[in-house]
């Protein structure tokens, strides 16, 4: 079975964990402040470098799930002034095979593999396999990506869609969009 150490960089926190084959093991995931890394000149290699310490692990693989575009296999985080590639990852964990993908590109992949207990319905209504469905991730930043076809015909393109004006159509809209304004304020941060 393939051992491998799986990174989630988002523009506040990595969060990194191993896993066996397709199964994580729940009980290694670990999370560093990004803000820290980078305050010392630091990015995902050093946070890569220092967990494998910690855990002795010798992976086979290395998949990085960026928040930020990936284009020919070169990541840009969108929040910080990382970039990433395959050799830097390959000389950071020592693993073999390297992938790179945008983090909600990442997410739309894995909901085949999520769990019903782990499922929310949200919105009553019919429920069609196959049907198109759309990943939207609320985090440091706020992303989306469409994800079409099932199990192997999946096809989850690299998004960068949060980089949009949400639509103003009603007063109801309007409440919505000064919320998360006030929101994203009160954390230091500006809507688009």
């Amino acid at each position: 079975m393939t051992l491998a150490i799986l990174a989630d960089i988002g523009g506040t926190n990595t969060r990194v964990a191993l896993a066996d084959g397709t199964k994580v093991r729940a009980d290694s995931i670990a999370r560093y402040p990004n803000a820290e890394y980078k305050a010392r000149g630091q990015d995902i290699a050093h946070i890569l470098r220092d967990y494998l310490a910690t855990t002795n692990a010798r992976p086979d693989g290395v998949c990085v799930a960026a928040a930020g575009p990936v284009q020919d296999g070169v990541a840009t985080m969108t929040n910080l002034d990382w970039v990433m590639d395959a050799p830097k990852l390959a000389a950071a964990t020592g693993a073999r095979r390297v992938a790179i993908l945008n983090d909600l590109q990442a997410q739309g992949h894995a909901l085949g593999h999520i769990g019903a207990d782990h499922l929310r319905n949200l919105i009553p209504g019919p429920v069609h396999d196959g049907a198109a469905k759309l990943v939207v991730g609320l985090g440091t930043g706020v992303n989306a990506a469409p994800v079409h076809g099932q199990g192997a015909a999946r096809v989850v393109p690299p998004s960068e869609c949060g980089h949009v004006n949400m639509p103003i159509r009603s007063e109801e809209d309007l409440r919505l969009m000064r919320f998360i304004e006030t929101r994203l304020a009160a954390r230091g941060e500006v809507a688009h």
